[in-house]
């Protein structure tokens, strides 16, 4: 749930997610995934593995 609320967090900060963050992937957080991992030239099928996860971690401020 915490890394779910860290990729949400780092959705927002880039701009491509507007929901809440709840820590549930939900069809708006899958959606947000997509369109971040085209926008970054990854492999857009919305699960976040480690490429995804170190694009995503650069929007992360602070580290819980």
């Amino acid at each position: 749930l915490a890394r779910n609320k860290e990729i949400q967090t780092a959705l927002k900060a880039a701009n491509f997610y507007t929901g809440n963050i709840d820590g549930k992937i939900g069809p708006k957080t899958k959606r947000a995934i997509v369109e971040f991992q085209k926008a970054k030239g990854l492999k857009a099928d919305g699960k976040v593995g480690s490429k995804t996860w170190m694009e995503l971690e650069k929007y992360l401020t602070t580290k819980q």
